[in-house]
């Protein structure tokens, strides 16, 4: 999963799940135990939308407060 910086995003933050998300570069790719798209993405009226098709398909929700944490400081 070669770049240290990226972030993963796992169903309701459960990192034992073996499905998950995250963005590099300007794709977005989706894992599903064994298996990844990759999609590519584009920034539109504040939407993630997929490249090819220009549709709406992502939709994300944070449930919580965004809290920032540095790893490094472990702060």
């Amino acid at each position: 999963m070669g770049n240290n910086d990226t972030q993963y995003w796992y169903p309701d933050g459960d990192k034992t799940q073996k499905s998950y998300i995250f963005f590099e570069d300007l794709y977005l790719n989706r894992v599903e135990g064994e298996q990844q798209e990759n999609i590519s993405t584009e920034i539109v009226d504040g939407h993630i939308v997929n490249y090819d098709t220009k549709g709406k398909e992502f939709d994300f929700v944070f449930t919580d407060v965004f809290t920032c944490y540095d790893l490094v400081s472990g702060q």
